[in-house]
């Protein structure tokens, strides 16, 4: 255990953690993807129907790629460079003029564990993207210790950088995220303590209760869960 000042590592995803990307600009970029595929040569019937089906498909699926790999290969379309023209217009290209705004109380508490804990974030994306959103919710990032923005979805090997950088055991880091199998499962998997942040997509997938530690709806749980962890 560290100091009483820095009792637990708190590591955060962003997307749908910290800030509401589901509700704000999942829609557009799926449209931006699916017009630059069409741009690239991919052929579609029926615009609206097919549009509405990469929609679906989101709901339901893993992240991303995932949905577009699936709505690529429902089409019967194998071509690489359709998919990474989808991939790189909804995860990459210009930044939208889209704010994506904090979730209720995310502000609050990261000041709040910020006074105690140290705090990391890992975020998957594109690195302009992930720090645009950041500025945009008016998230302060010198609360976080170090910032880590990853393309890779399973974030095991962020986490072990973390491990390998700081002086905490693993029993005395506590990870929060929305999506379980990218986010929280591997945390578990070395030692760390894991929260399941039911938003967006989470509402969705979410976790069997021993696949995680706690599952939360709120981010002011958090903050007793820290305090019960630390007592």
């Amino acid at each position: 255990m560290q100091e009483a000042w820095l009792k637990m590592l708190i590591i955060f995803d962003l997307d749908d953690t910290l800030i509401d990307t589901w509700n704000t600009s999942i829609l557009p970029k799926l449209k931006i993807a699916f017009q630059e595929m069409m741009k690239a040569g991919l052929k579609i019937e029926n615009e609206e129907k097919s549009l509405k089906r990469l929609i679906d498909i989101n709901n339901y699926a893993d992240n991303g790629k995932t949905t577009i790999e699936t709505f690529l290969k429902e089409l019967g379309c194998n071509n690489s460079l359709i998919f990474d023209v989808g991939y790189e217009a909804y995860y990459g290209g210009p930044l939208l003029d889209i704010i994506r705004p904090p979730l209720p109380h995310a502000l609050e508490v990261l000041h709040t564990l910020h006074q105690n804990h140290t705090l990391i974030l890992i975020t998957h994306g594109e690195e302009k993207t992930q720090y645009d959103k950041i500025q945009k919710a008016k998230i302060n990032p010198h609360l976080f210790l170090k910032t880590i923005v990853t393309l890779n979805y399973d974030k095991s090997g962020s986490y072990q950088q973390i491990l390998h950088e700081f002086d905490f055991k693993p029993q005395d880091i506590l990870v929060i995220g929305d999506k379980h199998k990218t986010d929280l499962l591997p945390a578990k998997a070395l030692g760390m303590k894991t929260v399941h942040m039911k938003w967006g997509k989470g509402k969705i997938l979410v976790p069997k209760q021993d696949e995680v530690n706690y599952i939360i709806s709120d981010l002011q749980e958090l903050l007793k869960i820290v305090e019960e962890l630390t007592i």
